[in-house]
């Protein structure tokens, strides 16, 4: 019986203790906040950025430092631009074909997307219009498995001025949430000369 009443009794006293604890913390945040004054809020650092330019020299793309250029053909020996994380998985390639060689963007892009859509297994239909530093542009956001690993796409078919263009950007899936962002930064920074 003793027992039961001395673990009650601090039981009790620890309630009492953290309520009247609880009590004083409010009462100092009340006290702070009438003495707080307002600070300007101080402007992000910008994240540095790498320009990389395009092998043929028509394109420029920017990307954080965290990412370097690849060998030419590392990713595809079609791509102008490759580029790969320094330490993380993450990956973007532009592949650009000459407009010249097509009647038109929706010969191209018709052939384009349904080879990418039967590779990459995503809905061709599926894609969402917007631009590119105003280049008419098609996006399409999926998720892809290769070799039993699970990635995350953005994949971009652009109406360029002289070209007509796919740029990719992937990692992990299980790095969407984080990379999501920086990938869309990373595409709208690309810029055919």
């Amino acid at each position: 019986m003793k027992k039961r009443v001395l673990v009650f009794l601090l039981a009790l006293g620890l309630l009492v203790v953290t309520g009247c604890d609880l009590t004083k913390k409010e009462e100092t945040e009340k006290k702070t906040d009438e003495k707080k004054t307002v600070e300007p809020v101080k402007e992000e650092e910008k994240v540095k950025t790498t320009k990389f330019e395009s092998t043929d020299g028509s394109f420029t793309i920017e990307a954080p430092e965290t990412w370097e250029q690849l060998d030419k053909g590392k990713l595809n020996s079609q791509a102008v631009i490759e580029l790969g994380g320094k330490s993380e998985v993450k990956y973007t390639m532009l592949i650009a074909d000459k407009a010249a060689n097509f009647t038109d963007f929706q010969a191209w892009y018709d052939i384009v997307v349904k080879k990418a859509s039967e590779s990459y297994g995503f809905d061709q239909t599926t894609g969402t219009d917007t631009t590119i530093n105003g280049a008419k542009t098609k996006q399409f956001n999926f998720d892809l498995t290769s070799s039993g690993v699970k990635f995350y796409m953005r994949a971009y078919y652009i109406e360029g001025k002289t070209n007509y263009s796919q740029l990719y950007l992937w990692c992990p899936a299980s790095d969407k949430a984080k990379m999501d962002s920086e990938f869309i930064t990373i595409a709208n920074s690309l810029i055919e000369k």
